[in-house]
């Protein structure tokens, strides 16, 4: 039987709600699917179809359960979108812990988990990350909120590496306008930053917002509405730029101006 071996990267996670109108669970819809190149795969993967769609399942609470399809990544070969992968997501006290799982007995996974510590407003206060395929092995990302519950800065470190410090700026509406984050070593030796924009916002409400624990979605999660393009540059310590990406998309909606992120052509 042939082996595939999987290499996954999940980023930030968070799952939180509040009673106040004014925190970042905008919408309580739980959408059912998402086609995965509306999102932030991080591969070379390519949409050549509509129907690649990744599935969201609940439970009757309304949290996330599980979620199917993924980008499966080939060390020699262009990625590919795979509905075999699959994200077990399960919940106790004040932890929530994502699992990475297959259906498939041609692919070999190695152990990929997050644990997710909620405050007692169901908050994420800290993230543990481990992944036994990576170079770093564990990571642990603090988050800090601002007066409007929405997240105003994190900070990435572990026990040998760099720090990664992002602080994160909204506009009026109350969408996010920018995140700039700034990878020091640990003795406080400046490396590079890097500065993401987000623009051309609509006005329909965001379905993504409980999705905000899953890397794709993340930073689509964090606003009240939806942009469609996207810019990262990176920062040299003169202040000179030294990358550039960037991402637009044309987003679909239906009769009554709902986005539809399960619609791609």
């Amino acid at each position: 039987m042939k082996e595939k071996y999987l290499f996954f990267m999940f980023f930030f996670a968070i799952l939180y709600s509040c009673s106040s109108d004014e925190n970042t669970n905008f919408n309580e819809s739980n959408i059912g699917a998402y086609h995965f190149d509306y999102m932030f795969h991080n591969t070379n993967a390519l949409a050549t179809s509509s129907d690649q769609l990744v599935y969201i399942q609940y439970d009757s609470n309304g949290r996330i359960t599980k979620r199917t399809g993924n980008i499966l990544v080939s060390a020699a070969l262009l990625d590919i979108f795979d509905n075999q992968i699959y994200n077990d997501i399960s919940y106790e006290k004040n932890q929530i812990k994502i699992e990475l799982k297959t259906t498939s007995k041609e692919y070999q996974l190695s152990a990929y988990e997050r644990t997710i510590f909620l405050d007692d407003q169901n908050k994420m206060v800290k993230r543990c990350i481990y992944s036994p395929g990576n170079i770093i092995q564990r990571d642990t990302i603090y988050y800090s909120y601002n007066s409007l519950n929405q997240i105003s800065e994190t900070k990435r470190s572990n026990t040998s590496s760099e720090i990664e410090l992002a602080k994160y700026y909204y506009n009026s509406a109350k969408n996010l306008d920018s995140i700039v984050t700034n990878i020091s070593s640990k003795s406080g030796t400046f490396y590079y930053s890097t500065i993401e924009t987000f623009k051309e916002y609509d006005n329909a409400p965001n379905p993504l917002n409980k999705l905000i624990i899953f890397e794709d979605t993340y930073l689509r999660s964090l606003s009240k509405n939806n942009f469609a393009r996207y810019q990262k540059r990176g920062r040299n310590l003169d202040g000179s730029f030294i990358s550039n990406d960037e991402k637009s998309w044309k987003l679909k909606y239906d009769d009554e101006g709902n986005v539809k992120f399960d619609i791609y052509y």
